[in-house]
């Protein structure tokens, strides 16, 4: 992303995240996480929600977690993602602990909720 060129909206940046999820691409996704911070973009739930993601596709769990642990608005979708990355990399009992984390925080869990738990076990 250049000075010259246009500034990328919200549904750019969640296409790039997307595309980085879908390849594995970790070098640019996390480029493109810079580029948030350095740029002091304020993303929404949404758009952390698919950093989230990327970061768990890429193999990068403790990013992902990281990620949702920095997210003022977090939502059932933000924890079922990192839940289901602990669970697909071999780290269920840590899944479990961000099930009753995000159970404590007053989060509902619903479907993928208990999908993810079930694939941690």
């Amino acid at each position: 992303m250049c000075d010259s060129c246009m500034i990328p909206d919200e549904t750019t940046i969640v296409s790039v995240l997307s595309a980085c999820s879908q390849l594995g691409d970790l070098v640019t996704g996390k480029k493109l996480h810079d580029y948030l911070r350095d740029n002091s973009v304020h993303p929404t739930v949404t758009l952390c929600n698919f950093l989230i993601d990327m970061y768990a596709k890429c193999g990068s769990a403790e990013k992902a977690l990281d990620v949702l642990l920095n997210i003022p608005e977090k939502n059932v979708v933000s924890w079922n993602t990192v839940m289901n990355a602990f669970a697909l990399h071999g780290y269920g009992h840590r899944a479990i602990e961000l099930f009753q984390e995000m159970e404590a925080g007053g989060i509902r869990p619903d479907a993928v909720t208990f999908s993810a738990l079930l694939s941690a076990c």
